[in-house]
C-alpha cells in the first residue's frame, strides 16, 4: 500500500488494531464467511451454484430491501483531499465512519453484491459480500469531476 500512497499503509494499519472482527469457523456451515470492517464475504458450499439464492439468515449487516425502511435517510459525508472525514458534519476517524455507515447502509438495504468472478489462477468463483458502508464512503469519480 505504501507504493499507492504513503498514508495507505498508516490507514490500514490503524483498522486492523481498531476494529477485529472475528473470522467464523463454524465447521458445519453451508458456506465459508470471512469477516472484516468493510465487509463480509461468503463464498464455497452451497452458493457454488450461481441459481441458488442465498439464504435471507445468511446476512448479518444488510436488510433486505423489502424490509429497509420505506422512509428514505439522507446522508451527508464530507471529503478531505478525497477521504471521506465526517457523516452529517460530525468529524470521524476511519473506523468510527465506515462502523456509522455500515450501520445506517444496511439498516436501509445498501451494500449486497452477488456476483461470479475471475480469479486469478484462471477459474470462476461466485462471492456473495455485504459491504452496506464502502458505497456510501466511496466519493463520486466520474467524467463530470473532471
Amino acid at each position: 500500500m505504501a507504493g499507492v500512497g504513503p498514508q495507505l499503509a498508516h490507514l490500514a494499519h490503524g483498522v486492523r488494531e481498531k476494529a477485529r472482527h472475528p473470522r467464523a469457523r463454524d465447521r458445519g456451515a453451508p458456506y465459508s464467511t470471512d469477516r472484516n470492517l468493510f465487509h463480509i464475504s461468503f463464498e464455497g458450499g452451497i452458493l457454488e451454484d450461481p441459481w441458488v439464492e442465498p439464504p435471507p439468515k445468511m446476512f448479518l449487516l444488510t436488510n433486505s430491501p423489502e424490509s429497509a425502511p420505506d422512509v428514505p435517510v439522507y446522508v451527508e459525508i464530507g471529503y478531505e483531499a478525497g477521504d471521506p472525514v465526517s457523516v452529517d458534519g460530525r468529524p470521524l476517524g476511519p473506523v468510527a465512519l465506515l462502523e456509522t455507515l455500515n450501520r445506517v447502509g444496511g439498516e436501509h438495504g445498501i451494500g449486497r453484491v452477488d456476483l461470479v468472478e475471475n480469479r486469478y489462477v484462471g477459474m470462476k468463483s461466485r462471492g456473495v459480500y455485504e459491504t452496506p458502508g464502502g458505497p456510501s464512503s466511496t466519493p463520486p469519480i466520474a467524467p463530470w469531476s473532471h
